[in-house]
C-alpha cells in the first residue's frame, strides 16, 4: 500500500501502485510517496464496573474513580 502526498497537501491512498512503472497521470503534482507496510487499527477495550460501583451509580452517587484524577481511556493496538 502507498500513500501519495500531493503538492497541494492532499493525501491519496493507493493499493495497486507499481513502483517500477507508475501511472503518469497519478504521479502528476506528487510531492512524496510513502510506502506503508503495516496498518494499525485502534481497538477499544471496554471493561464493566464492579457490582458495587454499578449499585452506587444506580443510587445516584458518583464512583470514587471518576473525576479529575480518573484514569484515561486505554487504547491498545493490534
Amino acid at each position: 500500500m502507498f500513500v501519495i502526498k500531493y503538492q497541494d497537501g492532499s493525501l491519496k491512498e493507493v493499493a495497486d501502485l507499481n513502483p517500477n512503472d507508475p501511472d503518469p497521470e497519478l504521479m502528476e503534482g506528487v510531492e512524496t510517496v510513502y510506502q506503508i507496510s503495516r496498518e494499525w487499527i485502534p481497538r477499544w477495550v471496554l471493561r464493566p464496573k464492579s457490582k458495587e460501583e454499578r449499585q452506587r451509580i444506580i443510587q445516584g452517587e458518583l464512583p470514587e474513580s471518576e473525576g479529575e484524577d480518573s484514569d484515561p481511556i486505554q487504547v491498545s493496538f493490534i
